[in-house]
């Protein structure tokens, strides 16, 4: 992993004058150049998504929690829906508790 977003730059810099290299390592950084775009634009959907959203954004606030995993943790409370449903959703099976030996 190169740091600040090197890497494309460090490949086309090791690449030249090696034919077999050059050409398969142009098709790939396109296709990783690709792959970011369309992540970048999912991100954010979800981002979107995820403002609008109440119990979305009332997850957001937990430490750790990211706007994909407050996204399914509301879908699966709102499925549950019973008045404790939220203290419910936060706290892991009994069987996680307490990891064993």
């Amino acid at each position: 992993m190169l740091p600040g977003g090197r890497f494309e730059a460090r490949v086309r810099e090791l690449v030249p004058g090696q034919a077999t290299l050059e050409g398969l390592a142009e098709p790939m950084l396109r296709a990783r150049a690709a792959l970011r775009a369309e992540f970048a634009a999912l991100h954010r959907e979800v981002l979107r998504i995820v403002r609008v959203d109440a119990d979305c954004r009332r997850m957001m606030t937990v430490p750790g929690a990211s706007a994909p995993a407050a996204q399914r943790r509301a879908r699966q409370e709102r499925r549950r829906s019973g008045p404790a449903g939220m203290v419910r959703a936060a706290t892991p099976p009994p069987a996680h508790r307490f990891p064993r030996d």
